[in-house]
C-alpha cells in the first residue's frame, strides 16, 4: 500500500479524495487523536500510536506534494500553451527535455489528446502513472480517458 493510500485509510477517506479534503480529515482527526492520547489504559496508548504514524505518513504526503510542485512548475510554459491550444509549441518545448519525469509523460499524453491521438494518450499517461502512482492528477486524467475509451 502506497503512502497516500496509507494515510487515506488512517483517514477513512477514499485514496481519491483531493488534496484539500485530505488536509481537512487530517486536522479533524488529529484534534481527537490529540484529546484521546491522554485516555487512560489501551485506549490512550492506542490513540498516541495512531498519532504519530500520522505525523509521519503526513510528513510524507507533504513531501511528495512539495516534489510534485516543484517539478510540474518546470513545465508551467508547457500548461499554458497547453491552455492557448498552442499545441505544437508545447510539443517543441517537450521535445527539448532530457529528462522524462512522470511529468513530463503526463504532459505529453495532454498534447497527444489534443492531437485526437487517444491511444498514445493512453501510452503516456500510464507511464506517468508507472513513475508517481500516488499522482491523484495523473489518475484522475486516467479515469477520464478510459471512459472516453470505454475501457
Amino acid at each position: 500500500m502506497n503512502e497516500r493510500a496509507e494515510l487515506c485509510k488512517l483517514l477513512n477517506i477514499l485514496v481519491c479524495s483531493s488534496d484539500g479534503e485530505l488536509v481537512s480529515a487530517y486536522n479533524k482527526k488529529v484534534e481527537i487523536l490529540k484529546e484521546d492520547r491522554f485516555a487512560e489504559g489501551d485506549k490512550g496508548y492506542k490513540a498516541a500510536k495512531k498519532l504519530t504514524k500520522l505525523y509521519v505518513l503526513y510528513e510524507d504526503f507533504l513531501n511528495l506534494s512539495q516534489v510534485r510542485k516543484m517539478q510540474e512548475a518546470d513545465f508551467s510554459d508547457i500548461d499554458n500553451y497547453l491552455k492557448q491550444n498552442n499545441v505544437d509549441r508545447a510539443q517543441e518545448l517537450l521535445d527539448t527535455y532530457k529528462d522524462r519525469s512522470a511529468a513530463w509523460h503526463y504532459f505529453q499524453a495532454i498534447v497527444y489528446y489534443k492531437k485526437k491521438n487517444l491511444n498514445a494518450s493512453y501510452n503516456q499517461l500510464s507511464m506517468a502513472i508507472r513513475l508517481d502512482g500516488q499522482n491523484p492528477k495523473y489518475q484522475d486524467a486516467m479515469m477520464k480517458l478510459k471512459l472516453l475509451l470505454n475501457m
